[in-house]
């Protein structure tokens, strides 16, 4: 599923991305607009550095959304701006100002933008076209009086506003805006389903689907995918939520919250040992510390820790019968951009402040009573607690729509895949798609197309069976 759009029926974006599929607007060649295209930089709000829009399609916007849908296009890559209606066209509404501003149209919702136009909208939507240098350059009396311009002149639209964007350092927020009044008032003169109406809306959803990704929207792909850069930030909320109970020598500086630290540390860890390393399986979450790799005896997941190597996996549990082997992962200093290296100093800063078997045990135990290590027994539900992390009022601040993920293994995993599945080097791939020797599988090249192939979003298929039970050491 590709970043989600306001769009009400997705076949209507793929189809009308495409110019051919277009029965009344005809292409017009346009060297000029195609090269200001081209060359347009836009920032995504006052707060961000500028990025080319053609280039952070074809890079970034292109490539994400064909992971989750193959036939994904650009309406602006699509050249789609350079339709337009024949010159002597004629045949819409002619609708006032006064009109407008009586309310006469507040009943006439976009169902294609799932829109509901209060006058305060009406009004801003007005404003908006009354702003557009086109309207204001135009030697037209009747412009004062109704909207007719905007389908005479609709040609000259799109290069005004890119122009009047890089003149007056628009956000794509405010250029999408009028994009969106644009499309309003061509719904009203021609209708919701009409070809130039059609063109403005898909426009503008191009544009929205920048803005979803590149700042990580919480709304985008489903409640099983997120941005990993999100991902990212929350790990280090949940961080600076458990080191404020630390001193300057990381110890705890006030004994009586060190039940409230240890909680807290939990929270940390359950998600950082997803985004921090290679994410597997809920069977990370049952890990057992030893220190000695041949007390590996059991069907389960260990983390040796000594004194005088790094820390390492041992996977040993059969996870939904893929019949893997006992697989060994090492966590290296400057593996994943240095995230494991993050991770190793967590798991051991944790280990010694709260000494135990299981990297996971129970979140009730009372750390002011010293108990015993032998004693603590494993946590019975971190998947749970980990779906509960979001309700935090700080995240949920952060990231308002992330009340419609659910936290958990498979968003880890997939969002994992679109963030580094590309920038990988080869032994990198090679640690994260091992050949299993009890599965007849050939180790496949981690390319988009042969994500794509595989159609991940469905159930990541070969890929996910691969990457959640298979990491050598190396």
């Amino acid at each position: 599923m590709p970043v989600k759009t306001n769009v009400k029926n997705s076949n209507l974006y793929s189809t009308y991305s495409i110019p051919n599929n277009y029965k009344v607007l005809t292409n017009t060649d346009n060297k000029k607009l195609d090269l200001l295209y081209k060359n347009w930089t836009i920032k995504l709000d006052r707060y961000t550095d500028k990025i080319n829009i053609s280039l952070f399609t074809r890079q970034e916007l292109i490539p994400y959304n064909s992971y989750f849908d193959p036939n994904f296009q650009s309406a602006w890559e699509n050249k789609v701006y350079n339709l337009h209606l024949p010159p002597d066209f004629s045949k819409f509404k002619s609708i006032s100002y006064t009109d407008i501003a009586n309310g006469l149209y507040l009943s006439s919702g976009d169902k294609l933008l799932k829109t509901k136009v209060s006058q305060e909208t009406e009004n801003n939507y007005i404003n908006a076209i009354k702003s557009l240098n086109t309207f204001k350059n135009l030697d037209d009396s009747s412009k004062n009086v109704n909207l007719d311009w905007l389908v005479k002149y609709e040609r000259l639209l799109i290069p005004d506003l890119i122009k009047q964007s890089n003149d007056n350092d628009w956000s794509l927020g405010t250029f999408a805006c009028k994009f969106k009044a644009i499309s309003r008032f061509l719904k009203l003169m021609l209708g919701e389903l009409h070809e130039l109406k059609i063109k403005y809306s898909i426009l503008y959803v191009s544009l929205d689907y920048i803005i979803k990704l590149e700042k990580g929207a919480n709304s985008s792909g489903g409640d099983d995918i997120m941005p990993f850069d999100d991902l990212l930030i929350i790990v280090d909320y949940l961080e600076k939520s458990f080191t404020k109970y630390l001193d300057g020598n990381l110890n705890i500086k006030n004994i009586s919250k060190i039940n409230s630290a240890w909680k807290a540390n939990l929270d940390f860890l359950s998600v950082a040992v997803m985004v921090w390393d290679y994410p597997s399986r809920s069977d990370k979450y049952d890990t057992v510390i030893i220190k000695n790799p041949d007390e590996a005896i059991n069907n389960t997941t260990y983390l040796v820790c000594d004194d005088s190597n790094l820390p390492y996996w041992i996977y040993k549990k059969n996870v939904k019968d893929i019949g893997r082997p006992l697989v060994i992962v090492k966590l290296e200093k400057d593996g994943l951009n240095g995230l494991q290296s993050r991770l190793i100093d967590a798991i051991s800063l944790s280990l010694k402040l709260f000494p135990r078997n299981y990297l996971f045990a129970s979140k009730s135990i009372d750390w002011k009573k010293s108990p015993d290590v032998n004693v603590i027994k494993k946590a019975s539900n971190v998947s749970g607690w980990v779906r509960n992390i979001k309700s935090l009022s700080a995240i949920h601040t952060q990231f308002p729509n992330i009340y419609l993920k659910t936290l958990g293994i498979n968003l880890f995993r997939r969002s994992f895949v679109t963030h580094f599945s590309d920038s990988m080097n080869n032994n990198e791939k090679e640690k994260w798609f091992m050949l299993c020797s009890q599965v007849s599988l050939k180790l496949i090249p981690i390319t988009k197309e042969t994500l794509i192939q595989t159609k991940i979003i469905i159930k990541l298929s070969l890929i996910i069976i691969i990457m959640s039970s298979m990491f050598p050491m190396r």
